[in-house]
């Protein structure tokens, strides 16, 4: 799509030649000079309204900040606490944008053997936060609405198009310096309450990954 485009500029053309169109003397579309005296000849017009399409356009830029990515450790101790944490970010966009998130476990998961009435997967939610110039846009899922056929309405990963494909930013996010800071992606949910019990295992993970589309 062509960004930027200007249609029919008029541009109004006094004593033009009579080659700039073609034209006959019973028509008198077009304007005749006298090369002599300068002024137009009688039974032409004075002038012609001439449109010019003029075009251009301005390519998307849309990333993440090289220098304030979303990447990031978060650890945490007993998950059958609550716990809290997030990861900050910045937007480089000249258009609305789309970030998506997808879970590579839809929780926290152990590779720990289970027994009967025990589990090695820990949901928890995370929040996606993003910060424009000057619109912003939040929302929060569970991890497991965010593995390939979940329901989340961010879930990645981010397309180009508004209604699907991440949370959706209706606006740039640019300022002088380039980059927009205050984005984040947080990570977060009360004491555990499962009706199965948490497996003992120091392998608990899941790993969140961002994207980010231009939407045009």
């Amino acid at each position: 799509m062509d960004w930027g485009k200007i249609f029919g500029c008029a541009v109004v053309v006094a004593g033009g030649l009579a080659s700039l169109a073609a034209w006959s003397p019973a028509a008198a579309v077009t304007a005749a000079v006298d090369p002599v005296t300068g002024l137009p000849e009688p039974g032409y017009a004075a002038n012609i309204p001439v449109t010019v399409p003029v075009t251009a356009k301005v390519t998307p830029n849309c990333g993440f900040d090289p220098g304030n990515l979303p990447s990031g450790t978060l650890n945490w101790g007993d998950l059958n606490n609550a716990f809290d944490g997030q990861v900050n970010f910045g937007l480089r966009c000249n258009t609305p944008l789309n970030v998506g998130v997808v879970s590579s476990n839809g929780g926290l998961k152990s590779g720990a053997s289970v027994a009967s009435g025990y589990t090695a997967l820990r949901d928890y939610q995370v929040e996606l936060f993003l910060q424009g110039s000057p619109a912003t846009a939040d929302a929060n899922c569970f991890a497991s609405a965010l593995v390939s056929a979940g329901g989340c309405s961010f879930r990645g990963p981010a397309t180009s198009t508004a209604s699907s494909g991440g949370l959706f930013l209706n606006g740039t996010a640019v300022n002088a310096g380039g980059y927009v800071s205050g984005s984040f992606i947080r990570v977060h949910d009360s004491a555990y309450a499962g009706a199965n019990t948490l497996v003992a295992s120091p392998t608990y993970a899941d790993t969140l990954t961002l994207t980010l589309s231009a939407v045009i």
